[in-house]
């Protein structure tokens, strides 16, 4: 929990990390390698490994360990590493055959963590990787484990839906098929961590499925320039012949393989405002109508958080349960960008929609103490 003796700490910034960093740097991210070294450390090596990838590259998830009891922060960051890894993958591989690989190998590291959790007890078979012998201690965790443990078909769920992703579609998903994706994978992060904090209710699950299906949507808005106007990936094995099966359509450059652009933003609400994909990838923001179905999907995410809030209000008069609050705290950065979205009329490709303001860890604080998102 936040308190006087630390709140110095929590306003403590990064000295490496500059202010316009999106919610996840999804611009900036590198997959973790493990090195011999790193799995052969101890607990405290790799406690420390996990808290500086989430510092360095989910600054404002970073920001909310605080809140969180000393005793389970590094479970916390080690759920929070997953997450990071994981979503990375997508923009860390050439082509989609070796994003399946490394999909799969953490489907089969997470199903090997429980076996051995169900079966044997015998941890040491549990991969020799930092994140995922961090999730193996959360998952062994007998504070954890009393409370009903984190549930492995949350890990499941999140990773099937960032497989099915990985691809590039040469079609706009339907918001059904977006809020889906969001439920999949923000919504049941958040369910693990209130997994961590010993929460199951269905009341507070469902009030985390709108915030879920909030941050998903807010985040696909902040990732837009990325989507459109994408960096090339790095050349991997495999991605490098043209035509191949598993191969990039465009011919590599360097060290780099180009990358399909795509439109995130739900079908209906661009052929509701006469969008062209073609003419966002030409004209980026100043393509027709493109501000409008921005709109529409900001509004949509608006939605769910009112919908949360409603449903707070009316079943714990208006603040969050004390263990829930933690997880709640990884919203405010998504308040936040929508305020600021709508400030600078709709534009996630204006470089101050996405620089963050350096008052977000107060923001953070003044949450947790009030209990609410709502100011």
């Amino acid at each position: 929990m936040l308190t006087n003796t630390n709140l110095a700490n929590f306003f403590e910034l990064p000295s490496s990390m500059g202010v316009q960093s999106m919610m996840l740097k999804p611009v900036v991210r590198t997959c973790v390698r493990l090195s011999s070294t790193q799995a052969g450390a101890g607990k405290a090596t790799i406690a420390q490994t996990l808290q500086d990838t989430v510092r360095t590259r989910d600054y404002p998830a970073f920001l909310t360990h605080f809140a969180y009891p000393a005793a389970v922060q590094r479970h916390f960051f080690a759920l929070r590493a997953f997450h990071i890894e994981i979503a990375s993958i997508k923009d860390t591989v050439s082509n989609e055959l070796v994003g399946r690989m490394r999909m799969q190998w953490w489907r089969d590291a997470i199903r090997g963590i429980f076996q051995v959790g169900n079966a044997t007890h015998n941890q040491d078979r549990a991969p020799q990787h930092p994140v995922a012998m961090g999730l193996r201690d959360a998952v062994f965790d007998p504070r954890i484990a009393a409370t009903g443990g984190l549930v492995e078909d949350h890990f499941l769920a999140i990773i099937d839906a960032r497989e099915a992703d990985l691809g590039d579609p040469l079609a706009p998903p339907t918001l059904v098929e977006l809020e889906q994706y969001a439920e999949s994978t923000s919504s049941r992060m958040l369910y693990l961590l209130l997994n961590l904090q010993g929460i199951s209710e269905q009341s507070v699950d469902e009030i985390f499925s709108h915030l879920g299906k909030a941050m998903g949507l807010s985040i696909l808005v902040s990732a837009l320039p990325f989507h459109t106007h994408p960096p090339a990936r790095p050349r991997t094995s495999g991605g490098n012949i043209p035509g191949m099966a598993g191969g990039s359509r465009y011919a590599p450059q360097g060290n780099v393989v180009p990358r399909t652009p795509t439109l995130p933003l739900p079908l209906e609400f661009l052929l509701e405002s006469n969008v062209s994909q073609e003419d966002v990838f030409r004209n980026g923001i100043r393509a027709h109508g493109l501000r409008d179905a921005i709109y529409h999907t900001a509004t949509r995410a608006n939605d769910y958080l009112i919908t949360a809030q409603t449903q707070l209000r009316d079943q714990y008069a208006g603040r969050m349960p004390m263990a829930a609050c933690p997880p709640m705290l990884l919203l405010v950065d998504v308040r936040e960008f929508l305020n600021r979205l709508q400030k600078y009329d709709f534009n996630p490709y204006d470089a101050k929609c996405q620089q963050r303001s350096w008052l977000l860890p107060w923001h953070i604080w003044r949450a947790q103490r009030r209990g609410t998102l709502w100011r």
